[in-house]
């Protein structure tokens, strides 16, 4: 029992650590992408793309992924650089229906950004000084994309430092 104990309290902090860690780096990333110089660039194009995937259930279901592919292109010092990341992180809308995807469109939150960089206009890019090819012109995340993951991880590592206290109670009870 005691063995036990010690394990999974060892998975369970070391998977609340890789939680925080998680956390901490893309509150990191972002905080850093805040702070770089910023250009004007030109949308060059501007697009929701699909892709679909079939499943392997009884009834046949497919996962449909939505995707913002946004392509800039900035100049830095007689220099031009063209980009396709918009975000931090890809922004995508995964969905699954038995249905045709264009009767599931992408959740409001992708239209509101695919309306905000049309193509043809201008759009402030944020660029790494250090590596001026590397930007983004959506330089933020929303709270749920920056900080669910690292929420369900250190869910699971408490599950797992709980563990041991159920099971040393349910040993006392019974």
């Amino acid at each position: 029992m005691d063995a036990a104990w010690k394990i999974f309290t060892l998975i369970g902090l070391a998977i609340v650590g890789i939680g925080v860690f998680i956390a901490y780096s893309t509150s990191e990333k972002v905080k850093t992408v805040a702070s770089w110089l910023t250009v004007p660039g030109c949308v060059v194009e501007s697009t929701i793309m699909w892709d679909v995937e079939v499943g392997s259930s009884r009834r046949q279901s497919y996962l449909y992924s939505y995707c913002l592919k946004v392509r800039t292109d900035y100049m830095i010092a007689g220099q031009y650089f063209s980009n396709a990341t918009p975000g931090i992180k890809e922004i995508r809308d995964t969905k699954f229906f038995n249905t045709d995807p264009w009767k599931n469109l992408p959740d409001e939150d992708m239209i509101r950004l695919f309306k905000q960089v049309p193509q043809g206009t201008m759009v402030p890019v944020h660029y790494n000084p250090e590596n001026k090819a590397e930007s983004y012109i959506f330089s933020k995340l929303p709270f749920w994309d920056l900080y669910s993951i690292p929420f369900f991880v250190i869910l699971t590592g408490t599950i797992f430092l709980l563990l041991p206290l159920k099971i040393a109670l349910y040993n006392k009870l019974f």
